[in-house]
């Protein structure tokens, strides 16, 4: 009599799926792995910070360079000369120089070159500027109309300074008209005997000889005149 015998086969399913997840997972460590070294790579040589630590680098930090600054302004003016809106009246532009106190006109300039000249101008100053200069041109300008407004005005002087003028006047008069006398006169003679009796005088004068001298001041002498009775002489110096 044969006996039943049970044989336990093994479960191939069961075994199968444990190999393909133990498979899966190898996979996905290794992939981790491999991703992991490969960002380490790329930021090391990169020498740029990963994601997991981000950094910024904010402009505001780094001080620009001068001449950056330069630059900056430079756009900065030319960007406020174009919005800048000048007259196209010749006659305009130079009242508007001569109110910032610039010359109106320069060698070899035409009206074009002034109108861009004034729009530099105004795009170099700032608001303060132009109030001040504007300002200054006023004060200027009210000074002159002060000077303009001053008149001549009288009052009434004194009885010596009435008698003063008065014996100016006496003395001073008749001495101006014989002197304009004797000048008409002398206009009258001929050249010929002018020039005769010039040379008669330089012929007297050679044959005077000095005896003495005086010193007539401490400056070099300009001019001297005898007294009418021909007792003292007067001299004049200069200084």
């Amino acid at each position: 009599m044969i006996q039943d015998e049970t044989v336990s086969m093994p479960n191939r399913r069961t075994t199968t799926i444990d190999n393909a997840e133990r498979v899966h997972n190898e996979l996905l460590s290794q992939t981790a792995a491999v991703r992991q070294a490969f960002e380490q790579q790329v930021n090391t040589s990169a020498n740029i910070p990963t994601r997991r630590e981000p950094e910024t680098l904010r402009l505001e930090d780094q001080p620009l360079a001068e001449d950056q600054q330069a630059l900056l302004a430079e756009f900065e003016r030319r960007r406020r000369a174009r919005q800048i809106h000048v007259s196209t009246d010749d006659v305009e532009v130079k009242a508007n120089l001569r109110q910032l106190r610039e010359p109106i006109c320069l060698f070899g300039e035409g009206p074009a070159e002034r109108r861009e000249r004034l729009r530099n101008l105004i795009s170099r100053l700032s608001d303060d500027e132009i109030a001040q200069k504007l300002r200054k041109k006023e004060e200027d300008d009210k000074r002159i109309e002060d000077k303009k407004e001053e008149v001549t005005w009288y009052h009434e002087g004194s009885d010596e300074l009435q008698i003063a003028r008065y014996w100016i006047a006496q003395y001073s008069l008749p001495r101006a008209k014989e002197r304009i006398q004797k000048l008409k006169e002398y206009v009258a003679v001929p050249e010929v005997y002018r020039t005769a009796k010039i040379q008669d005088l330089y012929r007297r004068l050679r044959a005077i000889s000095l005896h003495c001298s005086q010193v007539g001041d401490n400056r070099p002498l300009s001019y001297c005149e005898f007294s009418p009775n021909d007792q003292m002489v007067a001299v004049s110096s200069w200084y």
